[in-house]
């Protein structure tokens, strides 16, 4: 009986050192279809963080990428690196990144419903911790007439830190068919450039 006792504690022992080196950045896919559908979604935002900065980025697949979407992205990245007062800071790699654009020459139309979706986020986070791990962000073709502002770029880049939709018309973060931004209105938006300024 002292046996199959000790060999019962010996057992628990083992399994309990084998849960507790378990590895800490198993990681967890996460992806939103943000489609420009005029449907306002209300969600809360994530308190998510990455755990350094520069961020690194790159273009998966650069050749996709037409020169007006390349300058579009890296305008949006020095947009969100000015608001944030270089709190957050991205720097170009052509190796492995944080964050990696996909581009695509086609538009991603819904044909039942009639909308176009111009990015989706896909963004992958630790089991065991808020911490991000790596983002994939796709840009479609689709680019509203008479809409230079890069907003569909912030939107997607903006998801990668965690942020979620809200219900303002004016804001970055807000999906709508007819949204095309002349700028960031911060006295809309200000609060989540704060938040990215006070995390990092």
């Amino acid at each position: 009986m002292k046996l199959l006792l000790t060999g019962g504690c010996i057992l628990l022992v083992a399994l309990a050192i084998a849960i507790l080196n378990y590895p800490v950045d198993t990681q967890e896919p996460y992806s939103e279809n943000l489609s420009y559908t005029g449907l306002v979604v209300d969600e809360k935002s994530d308190l998510r963080y990455w755990s350094h900065m520069p961020l690194t980025y790159n273009y998966s697949n650069e050749d996709e990428c037409y020169p007006l979407r390349i300058n579009r992205t890296e305008w949006a990245l020095n947009e969100i690196e000015k608001l944030t007062e270089s709190q957050v800071s991205f720097v170009h790699t052509e190796g492995k990144a944080d964050i990696s654009f996909v581009c695509s020459k086609n538009s991603l139309v819904n044909l039942a419903d009639r909308t176009e979706t111009l990015g989706e986020a896909e963004v992958e986070y630790s089991l065991r911790s808020p911490r991000i791990m790596s983002a994939k962000i796709y840009l479609y073709s689709g680019i509203p007439q008479g809409c230079d502002y890069p907003d569909v770029e912030i939107h997607e880049i903006l998801h990668a830190f965690g942020e979620k939709h809200n219900t303002h018309p004016q804001s970055v973060m807000n999906v709508v068919q007819w949204r095309c931004l002349k700028g960031i209105n911060t006295s809309v938006d200000g609060v989540i450039f704060d938040r990215l300024k006070y995390t990092y």
